[in-house]
């Protein structure tokens, strides 16, 4: 540790005296708050100095093509639509397409593991996340991060989207069922009823804690939710008077639901789906939206008549946000509590889930080997992201060290803690003895103040030493728990490795915020671990950026050129009719060669789904079939737990396969397709291919670049739709498929009632088991909706390609219009204008060759 004081020292073997710094001097020192962009960056390709230094020259170069555009269009008084067309080619190309290559990286996780706050230092900012911290602390809506466009005129913005009217209403209603259920049951009317319709003593019903507790989860999830929408209500100003409220409702009277459908419509109205929010602070941005992210006192909501909590019923909250890690393409998400007690949360994180890119699980490091819910977290992102979509998180890696037990030191760290440990005696022997010191001398000054100089002294460094045998056990700590969970990952996946960070979010915070001299944080920068987390996460879009960057300086930029170098050479051709007639030839074909590989190889592919899915159904029924068996000796009260529970952990993942290849396929036709034209016009010898003609020959090679780019773009779309669909199929939300089916299924058992001696239980066990095992059942419902969902992914992308290639062969046919014109502009202005254009190209075209693409 370093020495804050002067460096005129005495004999002793420990440095016992030192002179002319007061130990006030020590207490006043502050070090100033660390700057997370000075730490490294990742050594990526798209952060390389040359590849800095080649993007920014681009946009240099784009800059003056349109300064030079846009004085033409001054000086001619009027925006004609040869020069706006060219205007509008060369800002599209000022930057590189980014958005394509960004990676959504998930912090997911249970309630209170530090979710909220490892997204502040992601962000390397003191809380510009909106949610964290405090006792009451609490991720209510998924909040997304990202980097704010490069024209955006406020450092923080944010965009609120809600659900539907629809959607919304949905919501409400389930509210005020969960309320009722809750409520009959605790005032033990829901057994009463339920023994009713029994009427036999086989139905006993005991106390269902489980269940117990479910109902009361999604209690104080609905009346939480109540209150913040309508407390602007006598009836939902508080918690209190909600309940009273609900006390008395019946949610199945339209006449009282009715007042409730058209509030939650007034909101909707007035607030609308999208709400833009700009602050030039942190704080600002908080402050205004502090109603769509929690309840508080003063609800009301800027631009509108309300005052209410909205956040319910909110999707999700876009903040634009300066952070270094943020440029580098990662959109961070900082997602509600996956086993938080508000149930409408864990819904919310689960929907949020499907969108992924990268799952971070978050836990805490304390017995993180042993942790049930952490191993099912990571199985559970493994199963939907792959091996290259998961890390893992351990936070308050400061905390919990009151002994090494299961630690594993290295024979270094030992030998360096023992000599601490001797000379922590030391130093403490010489503090007791200038204390001693101290207490004797009464007369000289001077010593005194020597001896209270050199305890300030010794006791900062025995601080150090303190710290630094902390910091080996954190090491061990770490390096422990990150082996331990990174083997079982591997066994548990079969050869997949596990990126590991253990971080300390309090210690980190500490660097940001800036602290005294005497009083450093216990943990060094790198030992808090969040740089290495933050470089790992940063590099994670480098591979699709620099892809990016690399389209962007090859292909774009030589079909701009190229486009632009046919504005300089315009020219005569009696070949207009042949070529444009040839362009509009290969447009068709390309377009049947998308039909055709849409409308034969999609549907093949569709059965084949179907057919899988069907051979698996038989085997689904079996198995669930045996389950309702085993339960028929169970009480009804349990049976109902144990049904919905069942609903809710449907484990069946039906083999989903699509091949990718489709869209190469696309692009491998439509490609030669081009290159037909290509090898037409070239050989025809009624053709002139000089001049302008020429030029427009070889800008339908950079097309071709062009399509196989868009196509390679929405493959990977692609994937990740399909990789939705599978999403829906597997897991518990709101848009989930098998859970809905099998409700239905629920519901028609919980109505029955007992034909003569038969008990009810009977009834609705046999009930369960004809709707599992029906024609038109949830399973046969599973594969029904997956064959539509992929049915209309398909349709979708079939649209997206199909307009994408068809505005690439317009551009074409533009260009062949342009290079086949028959009339030339030779007015002055236009000559000039084409000989600086022209000038401009070839300077371009050189400095591309020299600086951009060396």
């Amino acid at each position: 540790m370093a020495s804050f004081f002067s460096k005129k020292r005495s004999g002793s073997p420990i440095n016992s005296h030192r002179v002319g710094t007061q130990p006030s001097d020590l207490l006043n020192r502050v070090v100033k708050a660390h700057d997370p962009n000075n730490e490294s960056l990742p050594r990526v390709p798209s952060n390389h100095e040359a590849a800095l230094r080649a993007e920014s020259a681009a946009e240099e170069i784009n800059v003056k093509f349109q300064k030079l555009i846009q004085q033409t269009i001054a000086q001619c008084r009027t925006e004609t639509d040869q020069y706006s067309h060219m205007l509008r080619l060369v800002q599209e190309r000022q930057y590189p397409c980014y958005d394509i290559s960004n990676m959504r990286v998930m912090v997911n996780g249970e309630a209170g593991t530090g979710k909220s706050f490892t997204t502040n230092n992601i962000l390397g900012h003191r809380d510009p996340c909106i949610q964290a911290g405090g006792p009451k602390g609490c991720t209510n809506v998924a909040t997304e991060y990202s980097s704010p466009r490069k024209d955006a005129q406020v450092p923080f913005s944010a965009n609120v989207v809600l659900f539907d009217e629809s959607r919304s209403i949905d919501m409400l209603n389930q509210y005020l069922s969960d309320c009722r259920r809750y409520l009959d049951s605790d005032c033990k009317r829901y057994y009463e009823l339920l023994a009713k319709q029994d009427g036999n003593s086989d139905t006993e019903m005991e106390e269902d804690e489980e269940l117990e507790q479910e109902l009361h989860s999604r209690y104080e999830s609905a009346a939480n939710a109540l209150t913040a929408l309508l407390c602007s209500y006598t009836e939902f100003r508080d918690r209190d008077a909600t309940e009273i409220f609900m006390n008395s409702f019946n949610n199945t009277d339209d006449l009282q639901t009715g007042p409730l459908h058209r509030r939650i419509k007034e909101i909707q109205d007035q607030v609308g789906r999208n709400i833009n929010i700009e602050a030039a602070t942190v704080s600002a941005l908080r402050q205004r939206l502090k109603p769509f992210i929690t309840n508080t006192p003063d609800s009301t909501i800027s631009g509108t008549s309300l005052k209410c909590c909205p956040w319910p019923f909110v999707q999700v909250i876009k903040c634009s946000v300066r952070s270094r890690v943020l440029q580098s393409g990662v959109v961070l998400v900082d997602n509600p509590g996956t086993g938080d007690t508000n149930t409408s949360h864990v819904d919310k994180a689960k929907e949020s889930l499907q969108d992924a890119d990268v799952i971070a699980v978050v836990g805490n490091i304390e017995r993180v080997e042993a942790s049930a819910v952490i191993q099912q977290e990571l199985r559970w992102a493994f199963k939907r992201r792959g091996p290259e979509g998961v890390i893992m998180i351990c936070t308050k890696c400061d905390a919990g060290l009151t002994n090494d037990v299961g630690t594993d030191f290295e024979q270094e760290e030992i030998a360096r803690m023992d000599e601490i440990a001797k000379e922590t005696t030391l130093v403490i022997q010489q503090i007791n003895h200038n204390f001693q010191e101290k207490r004797a001398e009464k007369t000289d000054i001077s010593k005194i103040r020597n001896l209270d100089v050199d305890q300030a002294r010794l006791k900062q460094r025995q601080r150090a030493l303190e710290n630094e045998t902390y910091q080996i056990r954190v090491a061990a700590r770490n390096r422990t728990a990150s082996n331990l969970l990174k083997e079982k990952y591997k066994r548990m996946t079969k050869g997949a490795s596990l990126p590991v960070f253990c971080i300390s979010n309090t210690e980190y915070d500490k660097y940001l915020s800036g602290y005294e001299a005497d009083d450093p944080p216990r943990l060094t920068l790198e030992l808090t671990g969040i740089p290495a987390l933050r470089s790992y996460i940063q590099s994670l879009p480098a591979k699709g950026r620099f892809a990016t960057l690399e389209h962007h300086l090859t292909t774009s930029w030589d079909t701009l050129l190229t486009t632009l170098e046919l504005y300089c050479k315009v020219s005569k051709s009696q070949q207009k009719s042949q070529i444009t007639a040839r362009c509009a030839s290969a447009r068709k074909a390309a377009s049947s060669i998308i039909e055709k590989d849409f409308n034969g190889p999609t549907e093949l592919e569709l059965n084949k789904i179907r057919a899988d899915l069907q051979n698996m159904e038989g085997h689904w029924i079996t198995e669930s079939i045996k389950k309702l068996e085993e339960w028929e000796s169970i009480t009804a009260a349990t049976h109902a737990a144990i049904v919905r529970h069942y609903v809710s952990e449907a484990s069946f993942r039906p083999t989903l396969v699509f091949t990718y290849k489709l869209l190469g396929g696309i692009a491998q036709g439509v490609s030669c397709k081009i290159e037909d034209v290509i090898q037409n016009l070239q050989n025809d010898p009624t053709i002139d291919i000089s001049g302008s003609a020429a030029i427009f020959i070889e800008s339908l090679g950079q097309r071709k670049a062009e399509v196989e780019r868009e196509c390679e773009i929405l493959r990977d779309e692609l994937a990740k739709k399909f990789r939705m669909i599978c999403d829906r199929a597997v897991t518990v939300g709101a848009t989930s498929y098998f859970p809905l089916e099998m409700r239905k299924v629920y519901d028609e058992a919980k109505i029955a009632r007992r034909p003569g001696r038969t008990t009810a239980h009977s009834v609705r066990v046999m009930i369960l088991k004809d709707g599992v095992k029906s024609s038109n059942g949830p399973f046969y419902m599973l594969w029904q909706k997956i064959r539509y969902g992929c049915k209309e992914v398909l349709d979708e992308t079939y649209g997206e390609l199909s307009e994408v290639i068809d505005g690439i062969f317009e551009d074409i046919e533009a260009d062949a219009a342009k290079a086949c014109s028959g009339k030339e502009d030779n007015s002055p202005k236009a000559k000039e204008f084409r000989s600086k254009l022209m000038s401009m190209v070839t300077w371009a075209k050189q400095r591309f060759e020299d600086e951009v693409l060396p």
